[in-house]
């Protein structure tokens, strides 16, 4: 068990005290509890002197922990570059935990458990199919737009709709216009 994964439980609801306010329907919410905790640990941290690498993958453990009850809906891309951070075995871990101790519903958990083990065969977030300098060959200029376009790709390739370099080339000269007079 890691430093970070065993301060993040500790930690993560940190904030919910600060945060704490009731709806009108009676219910209570600790709105932002994520964000507000994240700060908090990392002070918490830095006074307890860890060390940077402690403190930035629990800060990140604490700030993400909320979003895993979204990942049922997450488009594939998304799914996989969250899978991919990281601290995500440690985060699954801290899910899992949080689950057991209040609500102990571990559908979100399993759903995970079941991506890791279908995107097992693959890199999660295999090599590019195109870099920066593919795009300057089809007359861009470098500049933010690549990035854009860049992801854009990634994007498509994370979810099995690029599959090689030529496809994705392609699909940036359609998709952005390019290689024709303007």
């Amino acid at each position: 068990v890691s430093v970070p994964l065993v301060f993040a439980v500790l930690l993560h609801d940190v904030a919910k005290p600060v945060t704490a306010t009731v709806d009108k329907t009676g219910r209570i919410r600790f709105n932002e509890h994520d964000r507000i905790g994240a700060e908090m640990s990392e002070a918490i941290m830095r006074r307890l002197r860890f060390s940077g690498a402690e403190i930035e993958a629990t800060v990140e453990m604490v700030r993400q922990h909320m979003v895993f009850k979204d990942v049922p809906k997450m488009r594939v891309a998304k799914l996989k570059r969250f899978m991919a951070r990281p601290t995500f075995n440690d985060e699954l871990e801290l899910h899992r935990v949080d689950c057991e101790s209040s609500h102990r519903m571990l559908d979100n958990y399993k759903f995970l458990l079941r991506k890791r083990e279908e995107f097992a065969n693959e890199p999660i977030i295999p090599p590019p199919l195109v870099r920066g300098d593919d795009l300057i060959a089809p007359d861009l200029k470098p500049g933010p737009k690549f990035g854009e376009i860049l992801e854009a790709v990634e994007t498509r390739q994370l979810e099995g709709k690029l599959h090689t370099r030529e496809e994705a080339l392609e699909w940036v000269k359609r998709e952005y216009s390019l290689g024709r007079n303007e």
